[in-house]
């Protein structure tokens, strides 16, 4: 199997394995494809991102980038794994790790799911050795509900037209069920799905809200909070300025807590509008805000 000149062998799955890679939760879990030269690469620009939980995310691609902003965006949400793999065997519930006291009961791995389905489960060849490939979901963001139990979302990134493609629809099915038979749900988030307006944007403005927070930050964040409405119908130039002025702070940081602001769900900004100083800054109803965002609004691409 090769990507961009750059072959995946079973040599190197093997040592993959002895890196653990795919293993651990927060700050320890080490993701199975990574940003680096060592790997064979992906299509598209990548991305490293230190985000809230003291590590580097391995992002493949700008559409990875935007959905990852996107399930930043979620309220409840105590982790976020990439480039997750999936055991080929029967295995315990995913969950596991976050259960202290017992394991959440065990399911099947791709190569049963695969057998079930009559898909041909994909493989790699190498020095007549031949070994089930890895599949994996491109996130998995833990949950926390208001029971205090943990939950997993597992979410799947594509082009349009790339999952329409035969080949690609079997290997997802086979990703949804692996997920659907825990009882988790599994997202196929396409551009489309989103709104090519709100991808556009978010791609201009994520290192601004992916910005890493600090204790001044969340105080100014309260700060802006009591007169945020007053934001709106300015423009974004004119947004930006009151709130440097207001809080006394520079240009840069006040678009650095503006799009914080976005990113926590206190300003909820129209993402489909323009983002240029002269343009109007919109702002919708918590709901309208909510749906902007198919990760929040549980929307998935996949049909059957």
């Amino acid at each position: 199997m090769y990507v961009k000149g750059r072959r995946f062998t079973p040599e190197l799955l093997d040592r993959w394995r002895k890196e653990k890679r795919g293993t651990g939760t927060g700050k320890d879990y080490i993701p199975w494809h990574q940003v680096r030269p060592a790997d064979p690469a992906s299509r598209g620009r990548s991305h490293l991102v230190n985000w809230r939980l003291d590590r580097l995310h391995h992002l493949l691609s700008d559409n990875e980038w935007v959905v990852f902003g996107l399930c930043t965006m979620l309220s409840n949400v105590v982790d976020l794994r990439e480039q997750y793999p999936l055991a080929l065997k029967s295995h315990p519930s995913d969950v596991s790790p976050y259960c202290l006291f017992k394991q959440a009961g065990w399911s099947a791995g791709t190569l049963e799911i695969a057998q079930d389905l009559n898909i041909a489960h994909p493989v790699m060849r190498s020095k007549g050795r031949v070994v089930p490939w890895v599949m994996t979901t491109d996130f998995v963001v833990t949950l926390v509900m208001p029971n205090g139990r943990k939950q997993l979302l597992a979410i799947s990134v594509k082009e349009g037209s790339e999952a329409e493609k035969e080949r690609t629809r079997e290997l997802l099915t086979i990703e949804r069920e692996y997920w659907v038979r825990q009882g988790f749900t599994w997202l196929l988030i396409t551009p489309e799905l989103c709104s090519l307006e709100v991808f556009r944007t978010l791609k201009s403005c994520l290192s601004w809200m992916l910005a890493a927070d600090d204790e001044s930050l969340l105080v100014q964040l309260g700060e802006l909070m009591p007169w945020r409405a007053d934001l709106a119908g300015r423009t974004f130039g004119q947004a930006i300025g009151k709130i440097a002025e207001r809080i006394k702070v520079s240009s840069d940081r006040a678009q650095c807590l503006l799009w914080k602001s976005v990113g926590y769900g206190l300003l909820p900004l129209d993402l489909s509008s323009p983002v240029r100083p002269s343009a109007p800054l919109r702002l919708l109803s918590e709901e309208g805000f909510r749906l902007q965002n198919p990760v929040a609004s549980r929307r998935t691409a996949w049909h059957n």
